[in-house]
């Protein structure tokens, strides 16, 4: 007889822990047979995106593909927890191909000013996409008036979707801790600003008042 396999769901816990809108989320294991896993949301993103951001991370991270059916979602709206004006919007993504060289720069902006960043590195497609999320970090980094409390952690394209999905994982350290940030992004055509999208959506919690 074949063993289960055993999952490190504390791991994954705080990996889903830190979706955008997600406040809590807990596994209910028998067996080590999933039954059902627990979500507490903050009422800003619909079920069905949750869904399908938990559903996209776990398959991607740790190969694990659970039925939505197993999903169960509770809204604890959390007032003040997002204020959609403070967000950075993407002004500009541009992009230059050098041959074996290529430059960037994703230009974000809100209500007061706007901040560029640029980037130049080797020409490949897992080099454009970090220098991609450094860029957005670095901006945010500028808007928040920090240094060094991002590390990009990894970069994902989940294509068995139809339009293909972005997934960028994030660590943010602040007072000697430190917490993953998901964030997702459908392609629609744009690899490069679905990347800066993602990069953005795992960031949500950290830059709004």
């Amino acid at each position: 007889m074949t063993d289960a396999i055993k999952w490190d769901y504390g791991s994954m816990e705080k990996v889903l822990g830190g979706i955008k809108s997600v406040i809590s989320c807990r596994f209910v294991v028998e067996d080590e047979d999933i039954k059902e896993l627990h979500i507490v949301s903050d009422g800003t993103r619909t079920p069905k995106q949750l869904s399908r951001d938990i559903q996209s991370i776990l398959i991607a991270t740790y190969g694990l593909n659970i039925d939505y059916k197993k999903i169960s979602i509770a809204e604890l709206p959390v007032q003040g927890l997002a204020k959609k004006e403070n967000r950075l919007k993407i002004e500009r993504v541009t992009f230059e191909d050098k041959g074996k060289r290529a430059s960037l720069s994703v230009s974000l902006s809100d209500k007061s000013r706007e901040y560029v960043s640029t980037k130049t590195g080797v020409n490949t497609i897992r080099n454009i996409e970090r220098m991609l999320v450094r860029a957005v970090l670095d901006n945010v980094e500028e808007a928040l008036g920090i240094e060094d409390c991002f590390i990009l952690e990894d970069v994902k394209n989940i294509s068995h979707y139809p339009d293909g999905i972005i997934l960028v994982v994030l660590n943010y350290i602040c007072d000697d801790k430190e917490k993953r940030l998901c964030g997702s992004s459908l392609i629609e055509g744009d690899y490069k600003k679905a990347v800066v999208k993602a990069t953005l959506d795992a960031l949500n919690r950290i830059i709004t008042k």
